[in-house]
């Protein structure tokens, strides 16, 4: 029993010790009255690397793997960055509302229990479009110039300049106009 309650308050402490940023980062600056020049500025201080004002309201960015957004991105409204290892977003992006990014899984083992949770970085080149709600998963590298549709789920790694649509995502070739 000693053993359990030492467990849950060390546990417990982990979680205390990432609450200031957690507040700073995911209350306080994602608030729709802080405004944008604000908000660069304490995703900055909390060690969001950002060279961008157009992060909209209602982000949340989780983990503790470095965030780099490139100059000239736009992050609309609601995103979440789910950062245990490295997210990397380029420059002149167009990132649309509610879009995920996740760097965490699992390993599963032979039996299908999980272990506990690792990073795979995720990129994304210059000049690319994420519609909204897409999710890009783990691992994943975006080239540059890609358009992702909306809804997409992106598994796997985007040439540069193709277009990607569906779940799983696929690239595609879009129809010419008549």
């Amino acid at each position: 029993m000693k053993a359990a309650a030492r467990r849950l308050l060390q546990v417990c402490g982990q979680d205390l010790r990432w609450l200031p940023r957690e507040f700073w980062v995911n209350v306080l600056a994602a608030a729709a009255v802080t405004p944008r020049v604000v908000r660069a500025a304490m995703y900055r201080a909390a060690g969001i690397r950002t060279a961008t004002l157009n992060i909209s309201a209602g982000c949340t960015v989780t983990g503790r793997g470095p965030v780099t957004i490139g100059r000239g991105t736009f992050v609309n409204l609601g995103c979440t960055l789910d950062a245990l290892a490295p997210i990397t977003i380029g420059q002149d992006c167009a990132i649309a509302p509610e879009v995920l990014i996740c760097t965490s899984t699992h390993a599963l083992a032979a039996d299908g229990s999980f272990g506990p949770a690792v990073g795979r970085p995720v990129t994304i080149g210059d000049r690319c479009w994420i519609g909204a709600r897409a999710t890009i998963l783990p691992g994943v590298r975006v080239g540059d110039g890609v358009v992702i549709a909306a809804g997409a789920v992106v598994t796997r790694d985007c040439q540069p300049g193709g277009r990607y649509r569906g779940v799983p995502a696929e690239r595609y070739e879009p129809a010419s106009p008549a």
